[in-house]
């Protein structure tokens, strides 16, 4: 399940696990998960602030950035002005 960003705004615990329970204080803000999100705005604890993006599936390629460099090579630097003359 995604996970959402919260900012508690009244003291809110929740189980973690059978044995587990954890509490986030007036002010904590981070990442919890989307189902926990969802009870601390339905009870008026806190507000979500935002959904966090999920990850990019494993076999999905990336398209590199435009400004990226090639990998293990400098670019050749660019002359600023004119060029020196060829004698």
């Amino acid at each position: 399940m995604a996970d959402a960003s919260v900012i508690i705004d009244r003291s809110y615990t929740y189980q973690l696990n059978s044995a587990q329970k954890r509490t986030l204080p007036v002010g904590w803000r981070g990442a919890v998960d989307a189902k926990v999100a969802e009870d601390i705005r339905k009870r008026k604890f806190g507000r979500i602030e935002k959904t966090a993006k999920a990850a990019p599936a494993k076999d999905a390629k990336a398209a590199p950035a435009k400004d990226a460099k090639p990998a293990g090579k400098d670019p050749a630097p660019q002359t600023v002005g004119k060029p020196a003359d060829q004698g």
